[in-house]
């Protein structure tokens, strides 16, 4: 309902006069989301899907990642849309528990070039976001998005106090145990991938979320809660006590 339509809504007989706050909110929160999005798109702009396939291409091109304990296949590039994260995490704050894992420590496992870290920093309420990413080029670009989100004014305005960080590891030799929202886009991790990030989720706490796309979580300490059948299916799990 546009805005300017609600003193004549609000003249009709009938019409609750106390809905009028409820109406305002909604809007409010559509103007919210679509500045946020701008935001997103204004900080990432340097870094497009097509710049993040050609890195990884390359790199899986000219090294042998067997050396690394890794296959060819756990170093695909994918990026998940920013319209679906939201849905994502909405779906998380319906859950038990979920608002509260929105407040506390997010980790993209498998980050790119770091454009949903920028997504979960500005539409949760994260103490702090974390990328996780193997290939170097990759782990660059992402520090280039960590210098335009520092950069920009409107994001530290709305941001303050939140912490962006960027690591260069395999995901199986960093420590993400303190995450509360947890996420990997595994549809191409190998079944040695899958089992050591399963194991790895042991550590983390009880209550806690982990997002996959593609395949669900191998962890039998972890149950979905949630689904989002989109682009492709999304998995919620939450860590039981």
């Amino acid at each position: 309902m546009p805005e300017e339509c609600l003193p004549e809504v609000l003249e009709y007989d009938g019409f609750a006069p106390e809905k009028f706050e409820s109406i305002q909110r909604a809007l409010q929160r559509k103007r919210h989301t679509t500045d946020v999005k701008d935001l997103y798109w204004s900080i990432t702009s340097d870094a497009p899907l097509h710049l993040g396939k050609a890195i990884s291409k390359n790199f899986r091109d000219s090294h042998d990642t067997g050396q690394s304990g890794l296959q060819d296949t756990d170093l695909v590039y994918g990026e998940g849309p920013y319209e679906s994260f939201l849905v994502i995490l909405q779906k998380i704050a319906d859950c038990e528990g979920g608002e509260t894992a929105l407040k506390g420590v997010f980790y993209d496992l498998g980050s790119g070039t770091g454009k949903l870290v920028v997504a979960a920093a500005l539409l949760g309420n994260f103490e702090r976001v974390c990328g996780i990413e193997f290939v170097d080029e990759l782990h660059e670009a992402a520090q280039r998005v960590k210098v335009a989100w520092e950069q920009n004014t409107e994001a530290q305005a709305l941001k303050p106090n939140l912490q962006m960080q960027f690591v260069q590891s395999d995901l199986q030799q960093a420590d993400w145990s303190d995450g509360t929202v947890c996420f990997a886009n595994c549809m191409c991790f190998s079944p040695e991938l899958l089992e050591g990030m399963g194991t790895q989720a042991d550590a983390m706490a009880s209550g806690t979320f982990f997002i996959t796309s593609g395949l669900p979580l191998i962890n039998t300490k972890f149950e979905v809660v949630s689904e989002a059948m989109l682009e492709h299916p999304y998995y919620i799990h939450r860590k039981q006590d």
